[in-house]
């Protein structure tokens, strides 16, 4: 930056470069690419490939440093120089007893330096002042012009500057005339690991520019540095760990074991280094930098061959300026030149070249020492002595090949080019220290002249070799061993060393093939390793390879066993149509040759034709088994992939249309066999018996035969069923009706059946609603069936824990009556008759049991009326053991009707009925007297013939059943009626007629055959009157039923 100028313009960036992963894998290589390039700006940046993320290796938990101090306004060498000055002129007015004031000019401090320079470049003060300069000193300070700022310099220079410029010039004073001290930065007291390290740059770079760390762009801290470096008011102190070595602990990048050496060059260029990044500083280039924040960040000097002459340069430029060397030159050389097998070649021909010139130069030192007199050397092993006890006393070079010392001044030595600047004692007291004598030089620079010239003398053997110069090839083991020598002496890569590698592949490459082939033979392969045309440039490729090798003479074996069996081949193939066996015969010798013939692909063109066309004709045989569509298309898939010919292409047409066919009756059947509509017999024949010339399994055909078998023989079932005998039963229809229904076959007999087995059960359901109550217990077949275990102590409730149980046992069980019974007639009317019998004989032994007690009030409630049995007993044309049984009930009916008759048609009964109808009449003739609420409420009296006729009047009805609903009270009685018949029960005694016992036992027996029947007939009815006129009344039965209506 100008003096005087705020705008910090940056430099140019140095190139970067980007390195594919192969070139980044040979970084010399890569440096010596791009050299050209990158040393004319002395640096230059290299990206690693992106995912080249090498582990951070250094040991954090141990890794602790105390950094350096620094100020940035001393880092730079100009305003370094401005504050020396300052501090000597503060140091003069502080002698001269008063302290230095430094003035402001244009709200900045006054550059007292710049100010003394200018003014002596300009000629000093009385010229400036005499010519009237002033206003310049101002310009060139970068003071705006106009404002009479060159008089006001003028005044400071006078007041502060010019004393201390005459003092300097006039007097000695020791103060101002002490040397300075040397440069360098003061050690820090505290400690840091990586850690605290990086969370105080952190936090000190986040207060400076007051925002978080991460947001402060890289060009702001840039700019500020470099405004800080060139100020002389702002002082600003950093802390940074410098000159920590990787020996102690250790790299932070993961260390390769390879010995390899790298190296480092002008211009005025700049770069961002960020994090993975590489800076290359070439030789002679100077370099800077600061961190921008908390870094780590490692160097490495390196150097490659070409720096060799540069670092002699360097060494004889450190010589005329009298600096120390950084290592010794000639020692470099040497530890090189003892051990030229190590060196590559490129770096052998660049050590040689330097040490030639070493020796010339050690050479002619060594015979100036000679002239100058002194004779006495003495060998010394300069390597093991300390750098600062080997160094020349006059150029501070560090010796290594030879010195002068002294005996009588052993403190010190020098250099051969500053024998004269040793000491003035006699050269005979001078002595030569040496590190190699003048004859083994020249032996350790023969090796390496040896091993810098190796490879010319390799190089010719390896061009003679290739050119067969001397008209006899090499074996492929001195060819090898060529190609090893270049290995193993580490000689560079060239386009001889590329000729011989290329020729050792190819060699390779036809023995391998050679190999292949007669292996091939041997073993019979199957598939050939190479083409015909491919064997003979083979041969010709062999011919022509400067290598001598014996498997030649089996290719040429092999070649003409191939051209033999060509023209066998080709006789064959004239005479078409050959046999079979010989083109297969022909063809197994051909790929057992392992070469490719074009003739025996002509050959396995003709068997796969021959073989095909023998497929297609047994498939299709009318006597061969029925292959199925998938064995037909895979022949046609076949067909499509061997050549083309005319019965070829004929068997395909034939196999095309074949399957077509096939595949459009495999569709119909297909769709009769899904279709919701379903097809009759005869269009399920017509199809099968369009589809019976068609050589192929057809599975939907098939399936439709089976379908079609399975409804004649269902059909079959139906007329036999139908056409029996009896009736079916209801059953037998069922499952056909399951199993036509299932059937893929339009049946129209299964209309019909569907019909009967609809009328079945819609006569099975009326059937149950007329003789079945509502929950009940027992199924139609059961209450239609003869009570076979009547008498018995089973109960309603008990009948419904058994039938929980599963120990319940059905009437038609009772009767003997297994499954197919109840499918006979004649059976089931057999068990209905013993049937009808047992439960006679338990109903007698129940009343003889029960004798005690009294008979019933009613006939059953469970009966129907006879002409619901009309309705029940309808014609069916379906047999039912429901409709059986119901046929032998009302065979039982009728039969008892016709004796229940001719009882009551007898002389005697005819007299009772008669005889009861008067009574009935007697009773409806007398008046009824009306009773009020008043003559109710009144107490009965005994005797009072109103009750009489009250208890006449509700007994009128003589077939009224007594019951509780009989009894219930009227709108207007209330409770009145009830009471009054409690009250004359006592007066109802005796039975109104008189039965006797010849009469009486017939009637009880019928009425109890009467109420063993599931239907109600006008007889039960008369002969009950009868039995109830003749018995007297059970007073204790309508007690109870009268106490109950009173509740």
């Amino acid at each position: 930056m100008e003096p005087g100028c705020n705008e910090f313009l940056p430099p140019p960036e140095c190139p970067v470069f980007e390195p594919s992963w192969a070139e980044f894998q040979d970084p010399l290589g890569y440096i010596a690419k791009i050299r050209p390039i990158a040393e004319k700006s002395g640096i230059c940046k290299i990206r690693p490939p992106a995912d080249w993320q090498p582990p951070f290796a250094v040991e954090v938990d141990n890794f602790r440093f105390t950094p350096r101090i620094q100020r940035l306004n001393e880092l730079e060498a100009q305003t370094r120089v401005k504050l020396n000055y300052l501090d000597q002129i503060a140091k003069f007015w502080e002698i001269q007893g008063s302290s230095l004031k430094i003035p402001n000019v244009e709200r900045k401090i006054l550059d007292l330096y710049s100010l003394s320079k200018i003014v002596i470049e300009e000629g000093g003060y009385e010229a400036i002042c005499k010519d009237r300069r002033w206003a310049r000193v101002a310009q060139r300070l970068h003071y705006p012009p106009g404002k009479n700022i060159g008089s006001l310099l003028r005044s400071h220079y006078e007041r502060i500057i010019y004393p201390y410029e005459m003092f300097q010039s006039g007097a000695n004073h020791v103060e101002c005339k002490q040397p300075p001290e040397a440069f360098g930065f003061e050690q820090a007291t505290q400690e840091y690991t990586l850690q605290s390290f990086g969370e105080m740059a952190d936090s000190f770079k986040s207060d400076y520019f007051n925002m978080p760390v991460h947001m402060v762009p890289t060009e702001l801290v840039e700019k500020e540095f470099w405004r800080l470096v060139s100020s002389i008011e702002e002082d600003v102190t950093v802390e940074y760990g410098a000159d920590i070595h990787s020996k102690e602990f250790g790299s932070g990048f993961p260390v390769s074991n390879s010995k390899q050496n790298l190296s480092p060059e002008e211009k005025v260029v700049r770069t961002n280094q960020c994090a993975g990044e590489f800076v290359i500083t070439f030789p002679r280039a100077y370099h800077s930098g600061f961190n921008q924040g908390y870094n780590f960040a490692e160097a490495v000097n390196f150097c490659t061959a070409d720096w060799l002459p540069a670092g002699r340069q360097c060494i004889e430029h450190y010589r005329r300026l009298r600096r120390y060397c950084v290592f010794s030159h000639e020692e470099l050389i040497c530890k090189m030149a003892a051990f030229p097998e190590t060196l590559d070649l490129n770096l052998a021909v660049a050590v040689h070249k330097e040490m030639f010139i070493m020796v010339q130069e050690e050479r002619r030192l060594r015979k100036a020492l000679l002239e100058k007199g002194v004779t006495e050397a003495e060998r010394e092993a300069f390597e093991l002595l300390p750098d600062d006890e080997r160094q020349c006393i006059k150029c501070k070079t560090t010796c290594f090949l030879s010195a002068l010392a002294c005996y009588d001044c052993p403190d010190g030595l020098v250099c051969l080019s500053h024998i004269n600047d040793l000491c003035k004692c006699s050269s005979s007291r001078q002595y030569l220290r040496y590190r190699y004598t003048l004859d083994e030089l020249p032996t350790m620079l023969h090796k390496l002249k040896i091993r810098a010239e190796s490879f010319d003398t390799w190089a010719n053997k390896v061009r003679v070799a290739l050119e067969v110069e001397d008209g006899r090839k090499r074996s492929f083991e001195e060819l090898r061993a060529l190609e090893s020598e270049a290995r193993e002496r580490r000689f560079p890569n060239s386009e001889l060393l590329q000729r011989l590698k290329n020729c050792l592949s190819e060699v390779e490459a036809c023995i391998a093939q050679v190999l292949g082939l007669v292996s091939g033979q041997v073993a019979r392969m199957d598939t050939p390793q190479l083409t015909l045309t491919e064997l003979r440039v083979l041969l010709e490729q062999m011919g022509s390879l400067p290598c001598a090798m014996h498997q030649i003479g089996d290719v040429k074996d092999v070649l003409e066993q191939v051209e033999a069996y060509q023209a066998e081949a080709r006789e064959a193939l004239a005479t078409l149509p050959s046999s079979p066996g010989l083109l297969r015969s022909l063809l197994e010798r051909g790929q057992q040759l392992g070469v490719e013939v074009p003739e025996a692909h002509q050959l396995q063109q003709q068997v796969e034709q021959a073989q095909w066309l023998d497929e297609v004709k047994q498939a299709l045989a009318p006597s061969a088994h029925r292959g199925s569509l998938v064995i037909m298309q895979g022949l046609l898939v076949m067909g499509a992939k061997i050549a083309s010919s005319p019965s070829v292409d004929k068997a395909r047409a034939e196999l095309q249309e074949l399957l077509t066919i096939a595949e459009r009756w495999e569709e119909k059947a297909h769709f009769c066999l899904e279709a919701r509509q379903k097809h009759p017999p005869a269009t399920l024949e017509a199809i099968i018996r369009e589809t019976e010339n068609i050589p192929v399994h057809l599975p939907n055909i098939q399936a439709l035969k089976e379908a079609l078998t399975k409804a004649q023989a269902w059909i079959a079932d139906v007329d036999e069923i139908q056409n029996g005998d009896h009736y079916p039963c209801l059953d037998d229809l069922e499952g056909l009706v399951a199993v036509g229904r299932d059937l893929p076959v339009g049946l129209e007999e299964l209309r019909q059946l569907e019909l009967q087995v609809l009328t079945a059960h819609s006569w099975r359901e009326k059937a149950s609603k007329t003789f079945l109550k509502k929950n009940s217990c027992y199924t139609l077949l059961e209450v239609l069936c003869p009570c076979a275990d009547a008498g018995s102590d089973s109960t309603k409730r008990s009948r419904w824990m058994e039938k929980a149980l599963g120990l319940y046992q059905c009437d038609t069980e009772l009767l003997g009556l297994s499954a197919q019974d109840l499918r006979d007639p004649g059976s089931l009317i057999v068990a209905f008759k013993e049937g009808e019998q047992k439960e006679k004989e338990g109903i007698l032994q129940l009343r003889r049991t029960n004798s005690a007690k009294p008979s019933p009030l009613a006939p059953s409630l469970m009966a129907s009326s006879p002409t619901s049995i009309c309705v029940c007993g309808q014609r069916l044309p379906v047999r039912l053991p429901e409709g059986e049984a119901l046929q032998c009930l009302t065979e039982r009916a009728i039969g008892w009707q016709d004796r229940a008759r001719k009882a009551l048609a007898s002389e005697d009964v005819t007299a009772l009925l008669r005889h009861l109808a008067e009574l009935r009449q007697q009773l409806q003739a007398k008046p009824r007297p009306v009773y009020t609420s008043a003559t109710a409420c009144d107490p009965i009296r005994e005797g009072s013939g109103n009750n009489i006729s009250k208890v006449q009047g509700l007994l009128e009805n003589g077939d009224s059943v007594i019951s509780p609903e009989n009894m219930a009270p009227g709108k207007g009685s209330g409770k009145t009626d009830l009471e009054l018949l409690s009250s004359l029960l006592p007066q109802l005694t005796g039975p109104v007629l008189e039965l006797p016992e010849a009469i009486r036992a017939p009637l009880e027996e019928l009425m109890m055959e009467g109420d063993l029947l599931e239907v109600t007939l006008d007889e039960n009815h008369s002969i009950w009157q009868l039995l109830q006129a003749g018995q007297p009344p059970d007073l204790d039965r309508i007690r109870t039923l009268l106490e109950a209506s009173l509740e």
